[in-house]
């Protein structure tokens, strides 16, 4: 992994802070309805990478809420937008999904690898990549991506 030194992500408004030690390496688009309700977008796109690649500059206003299976999804109390969802799925594999919007631009994301929970979509996307719809399959899709993300 390329090492970065103190590239910064940050919310909206600025409030919340993150420092990447590598660039992500899996990306997707989720078009699931609790994504629809964080974003507050049709859906939303995230750049994967391992959890201990994240470091929240302290003070950041963060909020955390699970919907689900251990992922806390974190938005900033101040203008309300995501900041960082983190997933622990055993003690060692923990995982970040990481707004790609904000993500410095010196720092290189990857391009999206598919559009997953599709049949949830608000619109229909024109694009190549693989449009996955139904839950095992999305979650199949998503584990496809994020493993490899994580080496």
């Amino acid at each position: 992994m390329n090492t970065i030194n103190q590239e910064n992500c940050q919310c909206e408004c600025g409030a919340c802070k993150l420092t990447l030690s590598h660039a992500p390496k899996g990306r997707f688009f989720c078009h699931c309805e609790i994504c629809q309700k964080v974003y507050k977008k049709p859906y939303s796109d995230v750049s994967v990478m391992d959890a201990q690649s994240v470091s929240i500059a302290e003070g950041s206003p963060i909020e955390y809420t699970s919907y689900w299976s251990g992922l806390k999804r974190g938005t900033c109390k101040e203008c309300g937008q995501p900041v960082v969802a983190l997933l622990t799925q055993f003690p060692l594999l923990k995982i970040a999904f990481v707004p790609s919007n904000t993500i410095d631009n010196s720092i290189q994301v990857p391009d999206s690898q598919a559009h997953i929970f599709y049949h949830r979509r608000v619109d229909d996307i024109d694009d190549n990549l693989p449009k996955v719809s139904g839950f095992i399959k999305s979650e199949l899709k998503a584990t496809g991506i994020i493993l490899p993300a994580l080496k």
